[in-house]
């Protein structure tokens, strides 16, 4: 599989590189339920040791990415029997501060990443059977320096 190239501005291109293929195992697998796991990396080396989906926003003039993370419990393959078993998270990346922080927990289903309105995140967390509208404000979320555990 191929990496995935991130424009966050002239200055930074993040890669989105493949790491594994995880198909919750009671499921078909000729279903649609794979979930691509990728890492961020920023030139050759690792920005963060979180494991990642292709599902991200990107806000140019602010130089901020917001990208959906999984929990590291997506690698114990065994225990993935139906989507309810994927946990995930949103992360944001704040490159301007070099910062970056979670926030946001799913458990099955999956979020789509919307808008940016002032500092107002739009999203929903689309479930089977529903979908939910959330609005979250971005300088409310707890930050740590990028890199640091």
């Amino acid at each position: 599989m191929d990496s995935i190239q991130l424009y966050i501005d002239a200055d930074r291109i993040l890669r989105l590189v493949f790491q594994d293929a995880v198909h919750p195992t009671a499921i078909h697998p000729k279903a649609d339920h794979w979930n691509f796991v990728y890492r961020i990396y920023s030139d050759m080396f690792l920005l963060d040791s979180g494991l990642y989906s292709s599902n991200y926003f990107i806000c140019e003039q602010r130089r901020i990415l917001i990208i959906e993370e999984y929990h590291d419990s997506i690698m114990d393959k065994e225990n993935i029997r139906v989507d309810d078993d994927i946990v995930k998270n949103l992360r944001l990346f704040d490159f301007k501060n070099c910062k970056t922080g979670k926030f946001s927990k799913l458990t099955g289903g999956s979020f789509l990443l919307q808008r940016l309105a002032g500092n107002k995140f739009i999203f929903s967390k689309q479930y089977s059977d529903k979908t939910l509208e959330y609005e979250v404000d971005i300088t409310s979320i707890q930050l740590i320096d990028i890199g640091k555990p």
